[in-house]
């Protein structure tokens, strides 16, 4: 027998938590799902049938991948390869590697992203002196806004995607042109911020020099190898309408054919897979799901539908916003898993088959997630890869500079799901 008051007490003592930022995140739901469990309000089959195991193969099969696409040196390799395109110019490599960084959390993460990229972009700062906390910013909101192109690029669009069954392309076609726009108006908003420290003198010649992209790439092979992989993973996701594999499979297929080409130990490969991360998923779909059973979440879908008059239009226009603040201040993946089953309970009380409402909720968590340190994961893992390097960005500091752009973006992204789908 359920019991409400132990389901949301539950709930909402493992948001606390999680917010609190002082414990394991993977401990916090693992802990919260046995609780639930102990407490028999839900049995071990419901919990093992609350996980989205399509979403937990696709992390772990892209955690694979680049896990060996790293060894190889790729990541250092675009970064200097970068650095060389723009002759020394601060503005300019600042602009690339925004690019850069954008394009690979669409590609791959942005987590993973924000780990290659923001010690590449530190060193780099410090050699052609500008100002670290520039890229530290670009690196953060180029991945959050980046990685909204895509299915796989963002965790909240993962969890979207596979909750509405929609496709690797459904995302592109749709996220991905604000989500450009997006990228370049935060890059214009860091060159106004970080003016004069961007807009110094050039970079000598000899110290580019020093940037030798040749000594980068450590095994050819292995990197031919792991790109041909990659391609022929994103190729799948591209094509899911021909073939209706699940992009979970495709992940986890894609890393060990990669760990066999590359004869190399799955063992060892699955060593490095941030497991922890797995199971906070795991932990966070099953206390959601018995959240899920208790009828709230359809109560809750009702009063949206109420408050827009049953307008779909009108309700999408509320969720962006909405969303993005919440994302803001609840973070971006807790805040999306619980939203997801909202959302499709609005689609099936509407009755209504348009995808508008699914892109009003992967904006506004996406772009919200920039507006805190709690936002998203990329944002806690590069400042913490800022405080281990002795540059200090507290909570106020980081939500003065951040919190500006994300209204902006969000305003944006607001009035493009307005005009493109507004009937």
């Amino acid at each position: 027998m359920h019991d409400i008051f132990i389901i949301l007490t539950v709930f909402l003592v493992t948001y606390a938590a999680i917010l609190s930022n002082k414990f394991p995140l993977a401990s916090i739901t693992m802990v919260s799902a046995v609780m639930l469990i102990a407490l028999r309000q839900i049995s071990e089959a419901e919990a093992i049938s609350f996980i989205d195991f399509n979403t937990l193969g696709l992390l772990c099969g892209m955690m694979m991948i680049v896990r060996i696409l790293r060894q190889t040196g790729f990541f250092e390799y675009v970064a200097v390869i970068t650095v060389k395109m723009s002759a020394g110019n601060p503005v300019t490599v600042l602009v690339l590697i925004s690019i850069v960084t954008a394009v690979l959390s669409a590609l791959l993460d942005n987590v993973t992203t924000v780990l290659v990229i923001i010690p590449v972009g530190m060193a780099i700062a410090d050699t052609m002196k500008i100002n670290p906390l520039a890229f530290i910013y670009s690196a953060v909101f180029s991945s959050n806004l980046g990685g909204t192109a895509t299915l796989i690029g963002d965790p909240p669009n993962i969890l979207i995607g596979s909750k509405s069954g929609l496709g690797f392309n459904d995302f592109l076609w749709n996220t991905a042109p604000i989500s450009v726009l997006a990228v370049l108006i935060s890059i214009f908003y860091i060159i106004i911020y970080f003016r004069k420290s961007l807009f110094a003198k050039d970079v000598k010649s000899e110290v580019l020099g020093s940037f030798n992209e040749k000594r980068i790439i450590s095994d050819k092979k292995l990197l031919i190898k792991s790109l041909i992989v990659f391609v022929i993973v994103i190729v799948l996701f591209a094509t899911h309408g021909l073939h209706h594999m699940q992009i979970g499979a495709i992940a986890l297929g894609g890393g060990f054919l990669l760990s066999l080409v590359a004869r190399q130990n799955p063992d060892e490969i699955l060593k490095d897979v941030e497991w922890s991360t797995l199971f906070f998923f795991a932990g966070l779909f099953i206390v959601l799901g018995a959240v899920e059973k208790t009828g709230i979440i359809v109560s809750f879908s009702n009063m949206l539908i109420d408050i827009s008059g049953n307008n779909e239009q009108l309700l999408s226009l509320l969720l962006t916003p909405f969303s993005a603040l919440s994302a803001s201040f609840l973070s971006a993946v807790p805040y999306t898993a619980a939203m997801i089953n909202v959302v499709a309970a609005l689609q099936e009380s509407l009755k209504s088959h348009d995808a508008v409402l699914w892109w009003a909720l992967s904006l506004g968590a996406c772009f919200g997630a920039n507006g805190t340190i709690m936002g998203s994961a990329a944002n806690l893992i590069a400042l913490d890869i800022a405080r281990k390097n002795k540059i200090s960005i507290d909570y106020w500091r980081y939500i003065k500079f951040s919190f500006p752009l994300m209204l902006i973006t969000v305003a944006g992204a607001t009035f493009y799901i307005f005009v493109r789908y507004g009937r």
